[in-house]
């Protein structure tokens, strides 16, 4: 009796790429069972293929485990937020099937998988892109601590973000790379750094906060909180708030700013090490001395274009199962449709002792009414890469629209994207077509 793995999806995948397990059994027949989060969702059995290896695809039981957050979720954040839904954790046990024996099952290794999607061809998602890198390094001299690769937020967004005052946007990033255990290094991001410049490219002024539950995000506890930490699935992916919406909401945005840097950083374990504890988790100079390296980093630019329309604020599942945002500022229009059932009623009092036609009876009625709220939107002119990027709009399943101060549930109701270019079109806009979710409601006449 012998059962071995041949083949195993990597320890961070997308759930919409072919999650597959391959055993091969001296009976030919494999048993597994998934466990997410602790709890077994599903058991399946399967026998060996011609090459004599046991294959299964796990992504459709995944998938079924996977959402996005929830109307109302994560686009207000003020400060971090950890996730809901984008990431689950788990594992599979498997064993070989002997008839008429009890299964004996082995464990697999634990396993996260992201609510994403790539390329058909991808068997496995490269996030070396997403996920810091590091070198560990001894403390040779105060101020240095470890190499870290600066990677991107989870987002595929092509250049620096343009955005209006009174705008969410969050951005989302791993908060949890590896097990690290060295007390002079800490690898997870740590701090929050948000740099204000005025119009002649001046630093106006520095927030910043550490990443803990006291900012929303744990499990770091507060700022002075080492470690080790246990993570949950909620906890591997987090999101920063960083428009000027959710700036201001936190106390975090200079009136005279027109241009900001979102900046995460590691703890410089080697600083800290020296110098002992944070005494004050508020204070910005002293958070300052503790900085590590670069870990991510996004720019923003604050332009009220000018424009006779409202402008419309789109939040959607972008590619790795996380919120990006567009704002359509050109020709906006909102239309209702109204689908009647009507019916036909018989004039006259034929209830009465006497009958009579009243003087506002009416014989066509209206039973009930089906209201459809739709809007055009229509973007400015854009760039070659935006476009592209773009087209993760289109294709997403989840979106919300920012509109009279609030955010309300849509879908996408446009057929087809399609790829413009400078080249092929010179200046060229987009035009998407989205209806409410939930329709309006009326008496019925």
């Amino acid at each position: 009796m012998a059962i071995a793995i041949t083949q195993q999806p990597t320890e961070w995948n997308l759930a919409y790429l072919p999650n597959i397990y391959g055993f091969s059994t001296s009976t030919g027949l494999a048993q597994i069972q998934v466990e997410v989060e602790g709890n077994i969702v599903a058991t399946v059995k399967q026998s060996e293929n011609p090459g004599g290896v046991s294959l299964f695809d796990v992504s459709k039981i995944l998938q079924s485990h996977l959402a996005p957050h929830i109307h109302g979720g994560v686009e207000e954040i003020p400060r971090v937020h950890p996730s809901h839904g984008e990431v689950i954790t788990y594992r599979v046990k498997y064993a070989e099937v002997v008839p008429g024996e009890v299964p004996v099952y082995f464990l697999g290794a634990v396993k996260y998988v992201v609510n994403g999607y790539d390329n058909w061809r991808a068997l496995n998602w490269d996030n070396s892109p997403f996920r810091t890198g590091v070198t560990e390094v001894e403390c040779e001299s105060p101020g240095y601590d470890g190499l870290i690769t600066q990677k991107r937020f989870l987002t595929n967004f092509p250049t620096e973000y343009t955005i209006r005052h009174g705008e969410y946007h969050t951005l989302s990033f791993f908060n949890w790379f590896e097990n690290y255990t060295l007390a002079q290094f800490q690898d997870q991001p740590y701090f929050v750094d948000i740099k204000h410049y005025n119009s002649a490219g001046s630093l106006i002024t520095q927030y910043n906060y550490s990443i803990s539950e006291d900012s929303g995000l744990g499990p770091r506890l507060n700022c002075n909180d080492l470690g080790p930490y246990t993570f949950t699935s909620d906890q591997t992916i987090g999101h920063v708030g960083v428009g000027t919406a959710n700036l201001a909401s936190a106390g975090l945005l200079h009136p005279a700013s027109v241009r900001y840097t979102i900046t995460l950083y590691s703890l410089n374990g080697c600083y800290y090490g020296l110098n002992g504890p944070i005494s004050d988790c508020e204070d910005t100079g002293e958070l300052v001395d503790n900085y590590g390296q670069v870990e991510y980093q996004a720019t923003f630019n604050i332009e009220e274009t000018c424009s006779p329309f409202e402008p419309i604020r789109l939040s959607f599942l972008n590619q790795y199962g996380v919120k990006d945002y567009f704002t359509f500022d050109r020709r906006n229009t909102y239309s209702v449709m109204t689908g009647r059932t009507n019916y036909q009623q018989v004039l006259g009092t034929w209830s009465d002792a006497v009958f009579s036609i009243p003087t506002d009876g009416r014989g066509t009625r209206t039973y009930s009414s089906a209201i459809t709220e739709t809007m055009t939107l229509s973007t400015n002119w854009m760039t070659d890469q935006v476009s592209e990027w773009l087209q993760e709009l289109y294709t997403s399943p989840y979106i919300l629209m920012y509109k009279d101060g609030q955010w309300e549930p849509c879908v996408i109701t446009t057929q087809q994207y399609e790829e413009k270019t400078n080249a092929r079109n010179r200046m060229f806009q987009h035009t998407i077509n989205i209806e409410y979710s939930n329709n309006k409601t009326v008496q019925r006449g």
